[in-house]
């Protein structure tokens, strides 16, 4: 699955939607290139190296700084040791976020976490002089239960957070795979840690948190929160459904391999977002595919947006 030039940069477009982060006081004095997936679901669909490639030869072109993959990445199984390693052999640094679905089957957060490499479930480095700081929203709250995956930030987390703030005054990304801007079903205590981010830019005096990437929900907005925007990023893959089709988009075996196909509406090109900030503002180019076979919402029998949010096989441009 190649990616010509044209299908990423595109400055301004007719889906464009253009948004900004005005600076109060000192601008901000860094630039940073990030190569940005969610949601791959190797376990899923049956392309997902060559979803994965494309987003690897995108942030190849684009110059970018670092490449983020903002959870739900695959399962740590042995059939999955092939994805790792091209993800490992390609553009680096690489910044891995750990989504709920990492620990399908029974495996820990702590497994997970070292089949993959990772630094730890929530971890901050500096790239291009900004500071990533990763979060794990995927905690138990016992003053928050929650049906299903666990989808909280503990408080030992949320002083960890507060602390890695304070270490120096870098503009910041922050990642999350669940989301953090408020969204029914994201993190469940997400207020807690908007309110730290907020303090950290009361703080500076001008809007040091950049930018906050998430994943989980496959859909495509941007949402701006006391300054703050919030970027979710569609899945590389699909939008998911409880209701199963008589199937027929795919071949019958492999129906048989990936049997949730059955249940996904499936993106005919992988999705993913090239992010750039720079001192001024920050741009977001997107890509947008089309449903395999035209299976889409309304084939599906499900609305056609999600609290208020459309589902669409697209990751918008965002422009200044």
């Amino acid at each position: 699955m190649s990616l010509a030039r044209r299908d990423f940069i595109r400055m301004t477009g007719a889906t464009g939607l253009a948004w900004s982060l005005p600076l109060r006081g000192q601008e901000t004095p860094a630039s940073l290139r990030l190569g940005v997936g969610a949601d791959l679901h190797q376990d899923v669909v049956p392309d997902a190296p060559a979803r994965l490639a494309a987003l690897q030869q995108a942030a190849r072109e684009f110059k970018a700084d670092a490449v983020v993959q903002l959870g739900d990445f695959c399962k740590p199984v042995a059939a999955n040791l092939a994805l790792l390693r091209q993800w490992r052999d390609g553009p680096r640094p690489q910044i891995d976020v750990l989504g709920n679905h990492d620990m399908d089957g029974g495996f820990t957060p702590d497994r997970t976490v070292a089949w993959m490499g990772m630094p730890g479930r929530h971890h901050a480095s500096v790239v291009a002089g900004h500071r990533i700081i990763v979060l794990d929203g995927n905690e138990k709250r016992a003053d928050r239960p929650v049906r299903g995956y666990p989808r909280a930030i503990g408080d030992a987390q949320l002083a960890w957070l507060e602390k890695t703030l304070g270490l120096d005054d870098l503009p910041v990304v922050v990642c999350c795979h669940q989301g953090l801007d408020g969204m029914e079903l994201g993190v469940v205590n997400s207020a807690d840690v908007r309110a730290i981010l907020e303090k950290a830019n009361a703080k500076a005096g001008r809007p040091r948190i950049r930018l906050v990437l998430t994943g989980h929900h496959h859909l495509d907005y941007l949402a701006q929160v006391k300054g703050i925007p919030y970027l979710q990023v569609n899945s590389f893959s699909y939008y998911w459904t409880d209701r199963k089709t008589p199937g027929g988009r795919f071949p019958a075996d492999v129906e048989a391999r990936y049997p949730y196909l059955k249940q996904v509406l499936v993106y005919d090109r992988p999705l993913f977002a090239l992010v750039e900030l720079t001192p001024k503002g920050g741009r977001v180019l997107g890509r947008a595919a089309a449903y395999v076979g035209g299976h889409g919402p309304a084939q599906a029998g499900i609305a056609p947006s999600v609290h208020g949010h459309p589902i669409a096989p697209t990751v918008t441009d965002r422009s200044l």
